[in-house]
């Protein structure tokens, strides 16, 4: 794996959990304590592996050409 792909990759996932967190964020009433709190649950896990999974699918990685 080059480092571009690496690099990718662990882009692609703090986005997603920035992503959820902001989202979170709204939910709670910008109260951004509460909004980790929200982010680290299981569904907060599980949409951030969602949009994470789903943004490479539409960048390609993974797909052998």
């Amino acid at each position: 794996m080059s480092a571009y792909i690496a690099g990718d990759i662990v882009g692609r996932f703090i986005g997603s959990y920035i992503l959820v967190w902001v989202v979170m964020w709204g939910v709670s009433r910008l109260k951004w304590r509460h909004a980790f709190k929200l982010t680290h649950r299981w569904y907060g896990w599980l949409s951030i592996f969602i949009i994470f999974f789903l943004g490479l699918a539409g960048a390609g990685i993974g797909v052998v050409a």
